[in-house]
């Protein structure tokens, strides 16, 4: 269990790939 949601890294991406 090395992964609990999304961390900071991953939900600034996916900020990035929904402003595009």
């Amino acid at each position: 269990m090395n992964k609990k949601g999304f961390t900071l890294l991953e939900m600034t991406i996916v900020i990035l790939i929904i402003s595009i």
